[in-house]
């Protein structure tokens, strides 16, 4: 009788998710030690986020793709898609794309490399390239998630290795970005409206910065948004679809930021509480490997969850409650004050804390507004962007300070609040007048037209000495040294290893410096180059750059990178 209830297929579903997920948690936190978990993680890690982007992929796919719902599509949402791509195409004109957190997305492109050619994902820290192949003398098991690289990796696969292919990547993804924002504007507010939110979301300077760069802000503000807009979709439709794109969704934005995690038991929750039986019955059973795809995401934060990895001091915690009221104090002068440094738009910011208390007062007083999806989605947003600004803003990094230029980018996943908020004190006031709207758009495309200047003349990464270092480096090497049979000498050997040149530190050219230059008699490698830092006060090289007299250098240039010290590249002249 019992089974009469309950059909096989629930019951299945039901008890295979059940035993999944005591699965998972045994495998992920019980049964093996730290040290099994990293052999584990490195050994099926790129095959786990293979998979899982498969099954993403193909969930996301329409049951049925007929040419009049295309056409129909493409006619009401395509204009809103080509002003997305008009917009990147003019952000990355605007910025050229460039590496700019170093060795952050350097270290994301070398993970890509081990991706594409060996199916791994350490990153390579020192190398040489001869007969037409990088050779990996050293590498780290980087603590980075995998989503990134491995999209950047997809890249390779299609298109050949190029390490500008990071660029390329942020680009779509940032067009996805603008799109699927829309997509989700549109449903609430009017397509003028929606469209006016896009270009918003553009204007920002630090949207702009990194959409251009080699870092996974981007894509993880994509996911953010699309789990938002998976979310609104469940609760407009009730389909199971829906819940198990959400759940591979999250899962995937667990692997782009380590703080995105937090996201995935507040949607969980909210969502496993709303569904009803028929929905549970209309799963399929990529729904029972959910928990089990969640393992290498608990690997990796257990292996990773330590001082050491973070830079942290062994007497300090990684979160700290004290840093967060420390940035709790400078978090308005970030999102309001000199958008120079910042990257934000004040204006905006005003709007949005105006629009965001007119929300809420409306939530609370009118009952016709008061329904199950904006009560949900209001939920929902609250708990997942207060934890994001928790976590975010107690986080001890190497700077333990969100107006370090390096890590202002964390702010750049509040961009969807602060356009919301300003759209809901917008939406009343166009809608009743509705010649504001020009206005409304007009105003949007001044507010990017005079914020993207900021963008290439920042003072955020142009003030990072290490950023313009290695801009002036890959400009000579790239000039002078388009092949790759050379050998790097510098404190950084990792930075130059994307592109595939050959690089070493210090130390391992003093060790092997009859093996280097051997390599030069024997027509190996082209050239050996010694990056230096040389302090104007003494005209030595720095305790970390210096190299014994025995190696003869000749200069071939300089360029003043600090007025402490200028940067030098020379070449190992041989003793006759």
């Amino acid at each position: 009788m019992m089974l009469d209830k309950f059909p096989l297929k629930l019951i299945c579903i039901i008890g295979g998710t059940l035993v999944s997920a005591v699965a998972a948690m045994l495998l992920g936190f019980v049964i093996p030690s730290k040290e099994q978990m990293e052999h584990w993680f490195q050994v099926s890690g790129y095959y786990f986020i293979f998979g899982t982007f498969g099954l993403w992929a193909l969930s996301m796919l329409p049951a049925k793709i007929g040419a009049t719902k295309c056409i129909r599509f493409a006619w009401k949402h395509g204009g809103a898609l080509m002003l997305a791509v008009i917009l990147i195409i003019g952000a990355m004109l605007s910025s050229p794309p460039r590496f700019r957190i170093l060795a952050d997305e350097t270290n994301l492109a070398g993970m890509s490399a081990s991706m594409y050619r060996e199916h791994k994902f350490f990153n390579q820290t020192q190398g040489r390239f001869y007969y037409e192949k990088y050779h990996v003398h050293e590498l780290s098991w980087d603590q980075r998630p995998l989503l990134f690289p491995f999209l950047v990796s997809l890249a390779h696969t299609f298109t050949g290795y190029r390490a500008e292919n990071a660029f390329v990547v942020n680009a779509l993804l940032g067009v996805l970005c603008l799109w699927v924002f829309y997509g989700l504007l549109q449903r609430w507010f009017s397509r003028s409206l929606a469209i006016t939110g896009m270009v918003l979301m553009a204007s920002f300077p630090i949207f702009v910065l990194w959409v251009t760069s080699g870092g996974f802000e981007v894509p993880n503000l994509l996911f953010v948004i699309l789990a938002f807009f998976l979310l609104d979709t469940f609760l407009v439709t009730k389909q199971s679809i829906v819940i198990e794109r959400l759940g591979l969704t999250l899962l995937l934005l667990a692997q782009l930021r380590y703080e995105s995690i937090v996201l995935v038991p507040y949607f969980g929750v909210i969502v496993l509480s709303l569904m009803r039986r028929v929905e549970y019955e209309k799963l399929t059973y990529r729904f029972v490997l959910l928990p089990l795809l969640f393992l290498p995401v608990a690997w990796q934060r257990i292996i990773n969850l330590d001082n050491e990895k973070f830079q942290v001091a062994e007497n300090e915690s990684v979160f700290s409650g004290s840093i967060f009221l420390n940035n709790l104090g400078k978090a308005w002068e970030f999102f309001t004050a000199e958008i120079y440094r910042y990257n934000m738009i004040p204006i905006l910011t005003y709007l949005a804390l105006m629009g965001l208390l007119y929300g809420i007062v409306k939530l609370v007083c009118q009952k016709k507004v008061r329904t199950k999806r904006t009560v949900v989605l209001s939920i929902t947003g609250f708990l997942s962007f207060a934890t994001l600004f928790v976590v975010i803003f107690s986080f001890r990094n190497t700077v333990s300070d969100i107006i370090h230029p390096a890590a202002i980018r964390y702010g750049i996943v509040f961009l969807p609040l602060l356009v919301v908020g300003s759209l809901l004190l917008l939406h009343p006031l166009v809608s009743r007048w509705r010649v504001l709207m020009r206005y409304a758009m007009v105003g949007a495309i001044g507010i990017m037209a005079w914020h993207w200047t900021v963008a290439p003349n920042n003072e955020s990464v142009n003030h990072i000495v290490l950023y313009r270092q290695y801009g002036a480096v890959l400009k000579f090497l790239k000039q002078h040294y388009p092949d790759k049979n050379i050998i790097i000498v510098d404190e950084r050997p990792g930075l130059y290893s994307p592109y595939f040149w050959g690089a070493v530190d210090f130390k391992y050219a003093i060790r092997h410096r009859s093996d280097l230059k051997d390599q030069i008699r024997g027509n190996l490698v082209q050239d050996i180059l010694v990056v230096q830092k040389i302090r104007y006060s003494s005209k030595r090289p720095t305790r970390g750059t210096r190299l014994p007299s025995y190696f003869k250098l000749e200069s071939l240039f300089e360029q003043q990178e600090s007025h402490e010290w200028y940067i030098s590249i020379s070449r190992v002249v041989l003793d006759e």
